[in-house]
């Protein structure tokens, strides 16, 4: 992920890219969640109990992406 980021740093570097630095770095870190399997549903069932109801859009969400 840090490779990939500081090699789209380098192409096209500014200041002002730094929250896109963040995104991309965010989805090849979630790409390789999906990609390994290390999320499981028991994972998701643990989160939703934790955060609760509130939150419960977002994991449902969170789920569909990465529990395959």
């Amino acid at each position: 992920m840090a490779l990939a980021v500081y090699d789209i740093q380098a192409l096209y570097y500014s200041k002002f890219y730094l929250p896109i630095y963040v995104l991309i770095g965010g989805a090849i870190y979630l790409a390789m969640l999906r990609l390994t399997d290390a999320i499981k549903s028991e994972d998701v069932r643990l989160m939703k109990e934790y955060l609760g109801p509130r939150f419960s859009p977002m994991i449902a969400s969170l789920e569909m992406i990465l529990v395959g």
